[in-house]
């Protein structure tokens, strides 16, 4: 009577199918999801800047009631009544195609906090920027919440760049008072990035304690690191943005897929995934 996704790389927890399974009883869910949670262990630049970037990911998704596909679970009958299968067939994303088929038929994408799961892999600046763009593409190639990603990527750069803009203006006119509100302005908007994300940190962690997992070692980094990392989320964001609204290929484990248009992505070649080419503790992206 249900059907349920998981990721080959993510650990479940032993109620994990319960929990989602139980959320399916109101006729109104057509699925439940969680989602995932960076623990870098190696404290590297490239894995904290994953973190961080994903602390604020993880808001958009909740948001647009993206599922997510490495924790999803569905009715069969929804499957049947959605069409979801017959879109699968040209789409790029399996969750994001979720989402869009069940908003047509008037069913709900319901959200489990308990079904947060921690991923502990290692990943290195490049390594990541290459994740995201395909991230991006993903979101691009089924047009969920896609307008609502380049919103949000506009307020984020005028946060960035606004803000120390006027300060110099300011100065160069001799109002040094509206600078100094201007940089002061910048710096309460990293803190509150800085403290959301660990906020959201000690309550995906406090989830995980209570799903029995060991608990992760909580992120022994530096303010400054932290800071530079947060950044770069930033900053690599945007990039990245720029690249996915241009890609028209993408590899992804194996497969190259050609995106044609929103909801309509053909599959150029195929390799069978194995993790057993992957190396232990390598990040798989």
């Amino acid at each position: 009577e249900h059907v349920a996704f998981i990721d080959g790389d993510t650990r479940p927890y032993r109620s994990w199918l319960r929990d989602l399974v139980v959320r399916l009883e109101s006729p109104t869910v057509g699925a439940v999801t969680g989602n995932r949670w960076y623990t870098p262990l190696d404290s590297g630049h490239g894995g904290l800047t994953r973190h961080f970037w994903n602390a604020g990911a993880v808001v958009q998704v909740w948001f647009n009631g993206i599922p997510w596909g490495g924790s999803l679970a569905l009715r069969r009958d929804t499957i049947r009544e959605t069409g979801i299968i017959a879109s699968w067939r040209k789409a790029l994303s399996v969750d994001g195609t979720v989402g869009r088929c069940l908003g047509r038929h008037g069913k709900v994408v319901h959200f489990v906090p308990e079904s947060m799961m921690l991923n502990d892999e290692q990943v290195d600046r490049n390594a990541f920027q290459t994740w995201l763009v395909r991230q991006l593409v993903a979101a691009r190639s089924t047009n969920t919440g896609w307008s609502v990603v380049l919103c949000h990527a506009g307020l984020m750069a005028l946060c960035m760049a606004g803000p120390p803009l006027l300060a110099l203006a300011a100065m160069a006119g001799g109002d040094w008072s509206a600078g100094a509100g201007c940089l002061t302005a910048l710096a309460a908007y990293w803190a509150g990035c800085l403290n959301s994300a660990a906020m959201i940190d000690d309550g995906v962690r406090g989830v995980a304690a209570r799903q029995g997992d060991p608990p992760a070692p909580a992120l022994a980094v530096p303010l400054l690191r932290r800071l530079c990392a947060v950044v770069d989320a930033h900053l690599t964001h945007l990039t990245a943005l720029w690249h996915a609204s241009w890609c028209r290929t993408v590899q992804w484990r194996g497969i190259r897929y050609e995106i044609l248009a929103p909801e309509d992505v053909r599959m150029l070649a195929y390799e069978r995934f194995s993790r057993r080419l992957v190396k232990p503790g390598a990040s798989i992206i």
